[in-house]
């Protein structure tokens, strides 16, 4: 009886996602067709599940050759290394140990399993570690550079206002101007304004009313003394501007005032003090005028 021949189509094959092909050719030299089985065998650690021949018995007629497509699938339990398998066939009409014959081994490596990814737990508190810094700063840079609330203290009195601001981690800076919509002593503005925010200890400028700039004429000025007169106008903020005027009034007597009554334009008011009935009028140098020159003038016709 001829002996079969059988040959593997490759020396090596690799495993793609865990698969691979073997092609066996078989060849019967005899002179008469025969039927042929083709089995596995595998290295010591293979397993015969790992192997699978989709048409193991083939006729094949004298002179002729067949294929045999071998499937080889390890799994994922299979043990890491390097294997082979080779093919033998026999007669399906014999037992395998008369006329078996084994093909040259295919190798094949089973590789071991990708290693997990370690743990970046170092990494991921590494960020942490970086974002609550970055928060610690952040916060603590607002809190040193100290952005306050300005207060609102328009309206408020002066000293009240102060305070409120001193308060709040800022510094105070008084202007005053007269005003005739706000109380004396009280703020007319502030710069910067409410609700808005300013660096800790920087400057809060209020504008303090001083009360109306407008006098009016004090009242009961003629008819009197040109002393008690000038100390009248003096309480009012204003200064006398004297002129002696001829009068049957006594001398040294407040006969008449420019302007008689209403608002006193330019802060001074004018005087007509009598000389008595003389025809060139002068007026003596008055103590009070030449002892405070800012409270009075004294302006010949």
């Amino acid at each position: 009886m001829t002996s079969w021949q059988i040959a593997p189509g490759t020396e090596r094959v690799e495993l793609k996602d865990g698969k691979a092909e073997v092609v066996f050719t078989v060849t019967n030299p005899g002179p008469v067709d025969r039927r042929a089985t083709v089995d596995i065998v595998g290295s010591e650690q293979g397993q015969s599940s790992w192997f699978n021949i989709a048409e193991p018995q083939q006729l094949i007629p004298h002179g002729g050759s067949k294929q045999f497509t071998v499937s080889v699938e390890p799994g994922d339990k299979a043990a890491s290394g390097t294997h082979w398998l080779a093919g033998r066939v026999y007669s399906a009409d014999a037992a395998p140990e008369e006329d078996s014959v084994t093909s040259d081994r295919v190798s094949f490596e089973i590789k071991p399993p990708p290693e997990k990814p370690k743990s970046r737990w170092w990494l991921w508190a590494l960020i942490g570690g970086v974002l609550l810094l970055a928060v610690v700063v952040v916060v603590a840079f607002v809190v040193l550079r100290g952005d306050q609330d300005v207060p609102d203290v328009r309206g408020r009195a002066q000293a009240e206002a102060e305070q409120l601001i001193n308060d709040s981690g800022l510094v105070p800076n008084v202007e005053q101007q007269p005003s005739e919509t706000v109380e004396n002593g009280h703020v007319i503005s502030q710069d910067p304004g409410a609700d808005s925010s300013a660096t800790k200890g920087s400057t809060v400028t209020i504008v303090v009313s001083t009360g109306s700039d407008l006098v009016q004429v004090p009242p009961g000025l003629v008819g009197q003394n040109v002393v008690s007169a000038i100390l009248k106008v003096q309480k009012a903020g204003l200064t006398a501007v004297l002129v002696p005027t001829r009068s049957l009034q006594p001398k040294d007597r407040v006969v008449d005032t420019d302007p008689k009554q209403g608002i006193v334009p330019d802060r001074q008011i004018t005087l007509y003090v009598s000389t008595g009935n003389i025809i060139a009028p002068t007026l003596e140098p008055l103590p009070i005028c030449s002892q405070h020159p800012q409270l009075c003038v004294i302006k010949h016709n």
